[in-house]
């Protein structure tokens, strides 16, 4: 990835309200752990996006497997407050930004986490999904 191109990522991410608007939550809370990986996926993603300019392959890529491993346990979780979801829409949200500061939604897992997190508002404030 060139110079120019991370910097229009970034710039990109920049406006994303990111780890600071994960609220600070103990082991109590019934969403910490997931709170915990969404707060790091912003690092995580950082760093994955970081290593284009390799040529290796990105699941080659030391960087991607932690990325991969939270994005996982990020899609598969089931919030169960609003501080969960909201949390899992910021990390959507981020997903969908691509190098050069468009958004990809669609089958790529920013489109199932924005598809689930519409399902786990529904079912905790709307009524079933």
């Amino acid at each position: 990835m060139s110079a120019a191109t991370r910097r229009a990522f970034l710039a990109g991410a920049a406006v994303l309200p990111a780890a600071a608007a994960v609220p600070a939550v103990g082991a109590a809370h019934p969403d910490a752990e997931l709170l915990r990986l969404c707060a790091r996926f912003p690092q995580l993603k950082a760093d994955v996006e970081a290593s284009f300019e390799t040529d290796t392959d990105v699941e080659d890529r030391p960087a991607f497997a932690p990325y991969d491993a939270a994005l996982t346990a990020i899609l598969v979780a089931e919030p169960t407050t609003l501080d969960g979801v909201l949390a899992r829409a910021r990390v959507a949200k981020l997903e969908a930004v691509m190098p050069g500061g468009f958004e990809l939604w669609g089958d790529w897992p920013a489109g199932l986490l924005a598809a689930a997190t519409i399902d786990n508002l529904l079912r905790l404030h709307g009524g079933a999904a």
